[in-house]
């Protein structure tokens, strides 16, 4: 079993899933018996099995809620990703509901007054009910299962090696393609069958209508008889659980035929080589995705292809603040880098004002000049990634500091050509890279090529323009900010390739898509910067962070294995992995359960599993000490703070409102300030910005209306006090001991 801090238990997994299993099969039986009881002894077991399907769905609804309850989803406060998984969920689970009240409440009464089987169906709302609840019923309990077991391949996962394969073999495949479409055929099939049971259970119908010969033996027996047969009860009762279980089985049959098949037509050329081994696992089609599964395609793509490669010492222009020739560099190119926005005494107070934060916010436990203290058991960063968007970062004194500087406000004017005044402010976290050489564990992983811009949802237009600031020097010896310029351009056809059912704005691109090809003509490269320096994106550029380069990042683990005598070994290592550095980080990051990683990826021999780790290890060091940065001066090996900034007309009211909430209760968002995404809620003022101290500004940025210092802090106040009256006895507690701090 595997876990950790940045992991979830296949074991346990397996294991929620197996009980929602469960609950489906006893929904499937109390609903088959539901509508079969008639006799006035049996109103109690009739209540029972109208009931408790009920209370199944409503458990149905809290597992899955609870198969997210590990991911970085609710580790790192993304609500807006959860709902966007949720949504869906809950919306069809109110649809059930309302339907199995609509069906079952009448059915409940009909038992407590003794009603006869006659009357209850002499009513035709009584019959719709019926048919509604079967049909929506079987289609909700397929559907459930089979969105619950995809959940294992999507990227909140992805800090979890070795998924897939953990789950439980019968029903570890309902997907989409070939078996999710099997398995709809069977949810079809039941569906009429459904329908067909709700007709013959029309006990009201005339003998002279024109059913079918095996209808009318149904309606006769069902008219003189006051109980149905054992064997017609059961057959019933059970054809739920038949069908359901006959979907699945095909699910399974279809699977295992496929894991050994081979596909031709795979996307790119260069996934031939780097997937030629990847037998037990379904690989890329080169097709278009269909407006479901384009996130599920994009998870398991990405682990096919060739590593990225990036264009070595690229010198974009820089330009300064106010020049005209950077708008147009930014809609040509999709970002630019405008310099010197913080000048060297500013950049060392932000720097200064971090470590502060940091300190304060976790009581002392990270010391600037005590790299021992930077372990991630303290530190608040992702490591996967270095992004630190908790712990109340959002409304530090180091962001604030930041935000309010001159220059970085009047870019973000020049951007929007508005006042400086009508702008409102993102309440972002930052970036830390921590020096690899100091311990291995802490080089973050590269190639999460993403856009943040939903071209579905929020569309393919220029609709923000995003920011960092840099209190480092940055390029490829340190890593940084890596882009595709001019695939902003593009962005609309990216989301034809890959169409999402979700909202939310974050999409990882595919390894496999085009514009990561060697032939593309946007080439990749990290976006050099010196401290001080404020770089802007479009939204829609493809971009991600990466760590220093190291030529391992580009080295195929296929090939390396094979030139050591591991071919074995790649065989199962390659659909989880892409290139050496991959490889050295996983071990890195999980050098005490290694080799149980390696186990459920497939690898049984102890031996090689051991010579894959002593190997993985070797790399790791390699990367430690050819990255070698001087450890006796503790430095980070990168730093920058995320801006953000859009026209205030952009936001409405309501939002305008939620984002003085959110000031007044440290709370940091994602990069949309019009939007106000509240990743995290902290409730304390530790390392937090006295609002006090702020300039006029400053309340302007955050969407008060007041020009004015004290008119803002009374707009803030005023907030903090409607909160207040509306918060539990805990939540009043806090607020008021932050209202003290405010004061």
């Amino acid at each position: 079993m595997v876990s950790g801090p940045e992991s979830i238990s296949p074991n346990l997994f397996a294991a929620k899933l197996n009980v929602l299993l469960v609950l489906v099969l006893l929904d499937c039986v109390c609903n088959g018996f539901a509508d079969s009881l008639w006799d006035p002894s049996q109103y109690v077991m009739t209540i029972v099995f109208c009931g408790v399907p009920i209370a199944l769905q409503l458990l149905m609804l809290i597992l899955f809620f609870m198969l997210l309850w590990n991911t970085f989803l609710l580790r790192y406060g993304l609500l807006l990703e959860l709902w966007g998984e949720l949504r869906a969920v809950v919306a069809f689970s109110l649809l059930r509901f309302a339907i199995s009240l609509a069906a079952r409440v009448p059915r409940i009464l009909a038992a407590l007054a003794g009603g006869s089987r006659e009357e209850h169906w002499a009513n035709p709302m009584n019959q719709a009910a019926f048919c509604a609840n079967n049909i929506v019923s079987v289609i909700y309990c397929s559907w459930l299962l089979r969105r619950s077991y995809a959940l294992a391949d999507v990227r909140f996962y992805k800090p979890q090696p070795g998924f897939t394969d953990r789950i439980p073999g019968n029903l570890s495949n309902l997907r989409g393609g070939k078996m999710g479409a099997a398995l709809r055929g069977w949810t079809g099939a039941f569906a009429v069958v459904a329908a067909r049971q709700a007709c013959c259970s029309v006990k009201a119908r005339t003998p002279d209508m024109s059913w079918n010969a095996a209808l009318e033996d149904q309606v006769r027996i069902s008219k003189h008889h006051g109980s149905m047969s054992r064997g017609e009860l059961y057959q019933k009762s059970f054809a739920w659980v038949i069908i359901l279980l006959l979907g699945a089985a095909l699910e399974a049959e279809v699977s295992g035929s496929m894991r050994n098949a081979p596909e031709a037509g795979l996307a790119e050329p260069t996934l031939i080589a780097t997937a030629a081994h990847a037998r037990w696992r379904r690989r890329p089609r080169a097709r278009r995705q269909s407006a479901g599964d384009g996130e599920q395609e994009a998870s398991w793509h990405a682990r096919y292809a060739a590593p990225v490669k990036l264009t070595r010492r690229y010198c974009p222009q820089r330009f300064a603040v106010g020049d005209a020739r950077a708008q147009e560099h930014l809609r040509r190119e999709g970002y630019v880098i405008l310099a010197d926005v913080l000048t060297p005494d500013q950049v060392a107070e932000a720097t200064e004002r971090f470590w502060s934060y940091l300190s304060a916010s976790t009581a002392g436990a990270v010391q600037r000049d005590s790299p021992l203290t930077w372990q991630s058991h303290l530190w608040p960063g992702q490591d996967y990634n270095g992004l630190i968007n908790s712990g109340g970062i959002g409304q530090s004194d180091f962001m604030w500091y930041i935000r309010s500087k001159p220059k970085v406000i009047a870019a973000f004017a020049d951007v929007w050509g508005v006042d400086k005044e009508d702008l409102i402010m993102s309440f972002d976290g930052c970036c830390a890279f921590r020096p690899p050489s100091v311990d291995p564990r802490w080089r973050t992983r590269a190639g999460w090529f993403h856009t943040d811009q939903n071209g579905r949802t929020t569309g393919s237009e220029f609709v923000c323009a995003q920011g960092l600031v840099a209190l480092t020097d940055g390029d490829e010896s340190t890593g940084g900010l890596a882009v595709l310029p001019g695939s902003h351009r593009s962005h609309a056809e990216i989301f034809r390739r890959w169409p999402l059912e979700r909202e939310n704005d974050f999409f990882i691109l595919p390894r496999s898509d085009e514009l990561l090809a060697e032939r593309s003509p946007c080439k990749p490269h990290v976006v050099p910067v010196n401290a001080g320096d404020l770089v802007l994106w479009d939204s829609r550029l493809i971009h991600c962070n990466v760590p220093a380069v190291h030529r391992f990042d580009e080295a195929p683990l296929d090939a390396a294995l094979l030139e050591l005598g591991l071919g074995e070994a790649a065989e199962k290592l390659l659909p989880e992995l892409t290139s050496v550095a991959d490889a050295a980080w996983t071990w890195a990051l999980h050098e005490a359960t290694f080799d149980d990683i390696l186990s459920s990826w497939g690898l049984s021999s102890p031996s090689l599993r051991e010579d894959v780790a002593k190997q993985c290890a070797v790399w790791a060091k390699q990367i430690s000490e050819e990255l070698n940065c001087d450890s006796s001066v503790p430095k980070l090996t990168r730093l920058v703070a995320y801006v953000c900034a859009t026209p205030r007309s952009s936001a409405s009211e309501g939002t305008l409102r939620l984002r003085q909430a959110a000031a007044v209760l440290g709370a940091t968002t994602s990069h949309w300030p019009d939007r106000c995404a509240i990743t995290d809620a902290p409730l304390n003022r530790a390392g937090l910005v006295d609002f006090r101290a702020l300039d006029p500004l400053a309340f302007r940025l955050i969407g008060c209306a007041s020009h004015t210092r004290d008119e803002a802090f009374a707009e803030l106040t005023s907030v903090l006090r409607h909160l207040q009256t509306r918060a539990d006895p805990g939540e009043a507690t806090s607020l008021s001991a932050l209202a003290e701090q405010l004061r």
